[in-house]
């Protein structure tokens, strides 16, 4: 039996996110990390970079702390492109610092397709292509879930072809929904930390992003769960 225990807790440590297929954007703790660049660990090379430094955040714990009130934001170095039926899988470790306004996690350079946490903490919307009304509107059915100044792991799965549902977990935990409007459109992301185009971007975060992890595949239930597992203990949330 000890030697089992051994084998395990080594796998464990072993495991990365990297270990998964179809890693798309890696911004990954305390890992080529600096206010003006957030290296992208996914081997893609696909950097998170604010040259401006009004708009750069600060380095706290290994993430970088964005301040609503300073518009803090960061471009991709290329854009994230998800075709329509096609799935995709989003690990983001964050703690809100307020949610009195609608807080961009991942944006295109346009208000036409984002991520975000909707104001008052409760809902998280995920707009895609398909027009006006392709809001994905996750509802859980507990209040409260998303308050300020606790860290937490969000977790969102868009299911691969079909009507394109939406599963969503909070520290490794799937939320039941209330309600929400599947969409199966298309998904490009270019944009951390806000939303619209150069000069005009809005629906900043404020808040600290731990870490980021974007595939371009719907992960399976053992992949989301060793996942849930690595981020769960590496950042310390019960």
């Amino acid at each position: 039996m000890l030697g089992l225990g051994a084998n395990i807790a080594m796998s464990d440590r072993l495991f990365s996110l990297n270990d998964i297929s179809d890693l798309s954007l890696y911004l990954k703790n305390g890992v080529g990390v600096t206010a003006a660049q957030w290296d992208d660990s996914s081997g893609n090379a696909n950097h998170a970079t604010q040259a401006t430094a009004g708009d750069q955040a600060v380095v706290t714990r290994g993430g970088l702390n964005f301040e609503l009130d300073e518009e803090d934001h960061y471009d991709l170095g290329s854009e994230i492109t998800i075709a329509t039926n096609q799935g995709f899988t989003l690990f983001v470790v964050v703690q809100l610092e307020s949610i009195g306004a609608n807080a961009t996690i991942l944006a295109k350079a346009s208000s036409a397709h984002f991520f975000e946490f909707m104001a008052g903490g409760d809902n998280i919307r995920i707009r895609l292509g398909g027009g006006a009304s392709a809001n994905a509107v996750i509802e859980p059915d507990t209040t409260g879930l998303f308050a300020a100044d606790a860290k937490f792991l969000l977790t969102v799965v868009r299911q691969s072809g079909g009507t394109g549902a939406i599963d969503a977990y909070k520290d490794g935990e799937q939320l039941v929904q209330d309600a929400q409007v599947a969409n199966p459109g298309d998904a490009e992301y270019s944009i951390v930390g806000a939303r619209n185009s150069a000069g005009s971007e809005d629906r900043f975060l404020d808040g600290i992003i731990y870490e980021l992890a974007f595939y371009e595949k719907q992960l399976s239930d053992l992949e989301i769960a060793d996942a849930h597992s690595y981020l769960l203990d590496k950042h310390k949330i019960v």
